[in-house]
């Protein structure tokens, strides 16, 4: 299963399987793992069971329970021994032993303790624990979603710790859910950049500065023949021999602002310089006694700070112009709109301006 959904995302085998199993909201493919799944279910019954609104339902629950718990201690159970049981202790009273008895209690220790789950009781009464979690009755319909996502969660930031090339450009789609929302719609995606986004965000696409083996001659980017190193951020973002498309992409993101901006702003300036200065801002709207100087710039992700460097040049490019537009009775903003060379978005400085809510 695993090889044919690499094969869907165009991925080679070098590729890291934590990107196609972690959290769908941090970047990654959030595919389903049987046995995860297999161990999350048992969990997830024994506990509803345990905890059900149905009175007679939980007490014949918790009563068969005692009864297999009292087989493995041979006494009474307690609310100890029972948090013991289920946690999946294997020492003292629940040592491994061979038996014939198999049922959900056991099946649920057992899968508890693959996950790494701890239960407690409290007058009979269940919780769930995990991590920093405690999971109690109020939370029955959420033992799945919530353990899941956090399991999720931990494989995703594994890329990005433990993987330094493949999770670099994955630690700045993980910024914002909104780069990968084309990832389970397909809106505004083509097949051919389905094939090439995927190993490009994972850095495994095939080029020569990334086969460190070779001598240095033959690193060099196989178009240009000018960069020592053929990398991507140089294929998309600095080789000559793609500039035709710079344009254009830059074009896209503010055809789209534009598209959203037109029916509520009045657009005083499109890519138009402003008189007495040299700088042509993409745009300049007005909207509720207040001037939006937005520009848009495609930058790769080198990392986090990658945005916070584009943010300042745009701000320190526009700041100049600001006395231009300004009046005793409006205010005036810059508003940059800083976009991944690989589609991804950041919200740090969205959540910053309110401009950018509004737009």
């Amino acid at each position: 299963m695993r090889k044919f959904i690499k094969i869907i995302l165009n991925l080679p085998e070098i590729a890291s399987n934590k990107y196609l199993y972690g959290s769908r909201k941090l970047g990654c493919i959030g595919m389903l793992i049987a046995a995860e799944e297999s161990d999350l279910n048992l969990l997830d019954s024994a506990f509803k069971l345990l905890t059900s609104r149905d009175e007679s339902t939980a007490k014949n629950a918790l009563e068969d329970l005692c009864s297999v718990c009292r087989f493995r201690n041979h006494r009474n159970a307690t609310d100890d021994d029972l948090a013991k049981f289920m946690s999946g202790e294997r020492i003292g009273d629940f040592a491994p032993q061979a038996n014939r008895h198999s049922n959900i209690w056991t099946l649920a220790r057992a899968a508890s303790r693959r996950l790494g789950v701890e239960w407690s009781f409290e007058n009979k009464t269940p919780t769930i624990h995990y991590e920093d979690l405690s999971l109690q009755s109020n939370s029955r319909r959420r033992i799945m979603f919530t353990i899941r996502d956090r399991l999720r969660t931990a494989r995703t930031q594994a890329l990005i710790n433990e993987y330094s090339h493949q999770g670099k450009v994955l630690d700045c789609v993980s910024m914002s859910p909104a780069s990968s929302h084309f990832f389970f719609t397909g809106a505004y995606t083509r097949f051919a950049e389905w094939r090439f986004v995927h190993p490009a965000r994972l850095g495994v696409v095939p080029l020569n500065g990334y086969k460190s083996w070779n001598p240095p001659e033959e690193q060099k980017c196989r178009r240009c023949n000018k960069c020592n190193r053929e990398t991507l951020p140089h294929v998309i973002c600095h080789c000559y021999y793609t500039s035709r498309a710079w344009t254009p992409r830059h074009n896209s993101v503010v055809t789209r602002i534009k598209k959203a901006v037109s029916p509520k702003a009045q657009i005083l300036y499109e890519n138009q310089r402003i008189p007495g200065f040299t700088c042509r801002p993409d745009l300049v709207i007005a909207y509720n006694n207040t001037i939006y100087i937005i520009d848009a710039t495609v930058t790769f992700e080198n990392g986090r700070n990658a945005y916070d460097l584009a943010w300042e040049r745009k701000i320190e490019t526009y700041t100049h112009i600001i006395d231009f537009f300004k009046t005793p009775s409006n205010n005036v903003q810059i508003v940059p709109f800083v976009v991944g060379a690989l589609g991804t978005q950041e919200m740090k400085h969205s959540s910053e301006s309110s401009a950018q809510d509004h737009i």
